[in-house]
């Protein structure tokens, strides 16, 4: 069993990736990879075959491939799913067909969590992954100085982590 945790925001302070490294961190007793979108070259999707495609693509989607059960970090951008993780998304999306994944989510607002949804149902509808019903999210007010603060986040991280390595350990 491997978890990939995608990390979906290109901020060099991000919230979502500060969520996400907790979350890789409770990941115990699976192989576990974190892949950081901030890493690689990132290019526009246009349809065209994954062979066309920066190498820093292909060795990611190839990655999400190997991947048995994703933990997406998903940084919200006007209320929405962030164009680059859409756009990443849009590129190796097929490797995620049928698999489970859970989402954590940052944002500045905290009336944004709505696009958590959003996320859901670009990949149960494109790809019939599945996901795990709980989602954590956390908006700016929950960070000081670049770290969580606030502890019903961390015990929600905790509950997303154990029940997610749970659901995904049935497979």
């Amino acid at each position: 069993m491997k978890v990939l945790c995608i990390q979906g925001s290109l901020n060099p302070e991000s919230n979502t990736n500060v969520l996400l490294r907790k979350v890789f961190d409770r990941l115990e007793g699976v192989k576990k990879s974190f892949l950081d979108l901030r890493d690689i070259k990132l290019e526009f999707f246009d349809g065209r075959d994954l062979a066309g495609y920066h190498e820093d693509i292909q060795v990611a989607a190839k990655e999400v491939e190997e991947s048995d059960a994703f933990v997406i970090g998903l940084p919200v951008y006007c209320y929405s799913v962030s164009g680059v993780l859409k756009n990443f998304l849009d590129i190796v999306c097929g490797a995620m067909e049928e698999k489970p994944f859970a989402i954590v989510s940052a944002s500045g607002s905290e009336r944004s969590y709505l696009a958590t949804a959003e996320l859901q149902k670009i990949l149960v509808f494109e790809v019939r992954a599945r996901p795990v019903p709980r989602v954590v999210f956390a908006s700016g007010k929950d960070f000081k100085d670049g770290a969580l603060v606030n502890a019903d986040v961390e015990k929600r991280l905790d509950q997303l982590s154990k029940e997610f390595l749970a659901w995904v350990k049935k497979e």
